[in-house]
């Protein structure tokens, strides 16, 4: 299963930016050039399709590598 790391990422940028508070869903939906409701999916892990140009906006907004932002979780059988 594919999933993304967007909290860790966030908190990253947070320090990054030396924020004395937490960024919004809605400061980084508009950031991102996507609706709060988008980004709340793709936090919840709900996006199974990923278009490029969505990828790009990602990755230069949290200036990480793709590895960074999406994980692979491999499901154990038992």
């Amino acid at each position: 299963m594919l999933r993304t790391n967007i909290p860790a990422l966030i908190r990253k940028k947070e320090e990054s930016l030396n924020l004395n508070r937490r960024l919004t869903q809605k400061e980084i939906a508009d950031a991102l050039g996507i609706t709060p409701h988008t980004l709340g999916r793709w936090m919840r892990g709900e996006v199974t399709q990923f278009h490029k140009s969505q990828l790009e906006q990602f990755l230069n907004y949290f200036d990480c590598s793709i590895d960074e932002l999406l994980v692979v979780e491999v499901a154990s059988e038992n």
